[in-house]
């Protein structure tokens, strides 16, 4: 609980900066434009890479998102965040797959990821598609999630096929509500943002989705 608290308060403050950083024109749209022209070609695939990256180290996804959204565009920097986003998902769970094993029977019942992993293990004999795909309505591209799930015995193509899906909505509403804190001309304009409204509903679907799967085990 304290860690997700955290985490909230992060990235309230993030957004409240780079809100600032807007407003007060610090940082401009013609200026983050003029970086993208001098990275050329390599922008967009360094910046994949760049997001697959932030999974991978558990750093928060709205950092690789908002910035998509502010160089590249709401739409088109949610593509580019979303194939980051899976890539890194992907490599995560391939790390806990082949790389973490030996390490599973020290994670332990105190440790988060052993949590998690016990949690999932105990649920994906009859729904590992829908769970996955649950979790990641619910978590996005959470590498956490990523890192247990390739402690379990799920198939790498229900979690594959479940990351693709799942982070689909979630990456599109965080870069659209990314743009709209930018963009907003209120505080009051930015809480009732369609994007922001979205970007709720898709977690609390996730949420719904792993409850009732988890109570059908």
């Amino acid at each position: 609980m304290f860690r997700l608290l955290r985490q909230l308060i992060v990235l309230v403050l993030l957004i409240l900066a780079a809100r600032h950083a807007f407003t007060e024109g610090y940082v401009t749209e013609a200026g983050v434009r003029r970086v993208v022209d001098w990275a050329g070609p390599l922008a967009v695939p360094a910046f994949v890479l760049a997001t697959a990256v932030t999974c991978l180290v558990l750093a928060p996804l709205a950092l690789a998102v908002g910035t998509g959204a502010l160089v590249f565009g709401a739409t088109t920097g949610a593509l580019y965040s979303w194939i980051g986003a899976v890539l890194g998902t992907l490599a995560a769970f391939a790390l806990g797959r082949y790389v973490m094993p030996d390490l599973a029977p020290r994670l332990g019942q105190g440790r988060w990821i052993g949590r998690i992993r016990d949690w999932i293990e105990a649920r994906i004999a009859a729904h590992a598609l829908g769970f996955i795909m649950a979790a990641k309505l619910s978590f996005f591209a959470n590498s956490a999630v990523s890192y247990a799930a390739g402690l379990t015995s799920v198939r790498v193509r229900d979690f594959a096929l479940g990351s693709l899906v799942g982070c689909l909505p979630g990456v599109f509403m965080l870069s659209h509500a990314c743009e709209a804190v930018v963009r907003a001309d209120s505080t009051a304009a930015l809480a009732s943002h369609p994007a922001i409204l979205g970007l709720v509903a898709v977690r609390l679907a996730g949420l719904g989705l792993l409850v009732a799967l988890a109570r059908a085990s």
